[in-house]
């Protein structure tokens, strides 16, 4: 599998994490406006002589809006000094210049989702003639899929080990599970709450820094959250860290036959919501690139990793 470096300056990946946070949905550090002046612009100014001159990471772009919970993400391009943000529906989103981002090199701004129109909107940063832009998805969604969400990921049954148990063959203890079974860590009323695992207050120590924002799942498509969740798959092109978890343990216990479709789109919108936060964890899902332009990535030019 190809690996991508990991931007640490930036601080940015297009990653699912091990492990996520639990931070209400509506806090964010970042306050959003119409426009901005200086680095981060609502209109692009001057002409645009290289269109496709400069990287926006993520690209593509997801998010979510479900009408009140704040929905935001985090939008990246390598560029330095004057940096002019547009979209191509106004309506639709607002940002502010992310600091915490701009770097070495690079500018950010954190995206605002305003409304959940038909249509991706291009998201444009500008620099002189320099130009790049990359598409941002919302989802459609309703302030009961996002309460279905959460109470899957917060509020499911306490994680119990599966054990051994007796009757198998020739007095052999039967398998927990087989390679084509759900997880393990299932049980009969249901699967246990993500923050078993995940998140600050988590008793799997190991995992409690991984997470799940924006930060890490922006530029992975629903569809690659739900292979991730539900199959334990590693999108196309992306990066796992076997230091925290052998792929092959992840894959066979992160598989969670039992959330249901409405439990699937909701915990989506729920993870879109968390506010995006920096990568404190050692283990990434989906590297800082995902291949070509795809995925909302950078790619490293020696396809190495950093520490």
């Amino acid at each position: 599998m190809r690996s991508y470096k990991l931007l640490a300056a930036v601080g940015i990946s297009v990653a699912f994490g091990a492990a996520g946070t639990q931070v209400a949905a509506c806090s964010s550090s970042t306050s959003p406006s119409t426009s901005s002046s200086g680095s981060s612009s609502g209109s692009a100014g001057g002409a645009c002589t290289s269109p496709d001159a400069l990287k926006v990471f993520f690209n593509p772009m997801y998010s979510a809006f479900d009408g009140k919970h704040m929905f935001q993400i985090p939008a990246v391009v390598a560029a330095s000094g004057d940096v002019t943000w547009s979209a191509s529906d106004m309506t639709a989103v607002q940002w502010q210049p992310n600091s915490d981002l701009t770097a070495n090199g690079y500018n950010a701004i954190t995206i605002t989702v305003l409304s959940a129109p038909s249509n991706p909107v291009t998201i444009t940063a500008q620099s002189g003639g320099l130009c790049g832009s990359a598409p941002l998805t919302i989802t459609s969604a309703t302030e009961q899929d996002w309460q279905i969400g959460y109470a899957r990921y917060n509020n499911g049954t306490s994680l119990r080990l599966p054990m051994f148990g007796g009757g198998g063959d020739g007095g052999r203890p039967p398998m927990m599970f087989s390679p084509d079974a759900g997880s393990p860590f299932e049980q009969g009323d249901g699967g246990p709450a993500c923050t078993n695992c995940h998140g600050p207050t988590a008793t799997m120590g190991f995992l409690n820094d991984v997470s799940h924002t924006p930060e890490q799942t922006g530029g992975f498509s629903d569809q690659d959250l739900l292979n991730i969740i539900l199959n334990g798959v590693v999108p196309d092109g992306g990066y796992f860290d076997p230091n925290i978890i052998s792929p092959t343990n992840w894959h066979m216990l992160h598989r969670w036959t039992d959330i249901t479709p409405d439990q699937q789109k909701g915990i989506v919108v729920y993870l879109r919501s968390l506010p995006p936060a920096a990568q404190k964890g050692s283990a990434n899902i989906g590297g800082f690139g995902r291949g070509g332009d795809g995925g909302g990535g950078m790619s490293s030019s020696d396809g190495g990793t950093t520490d």
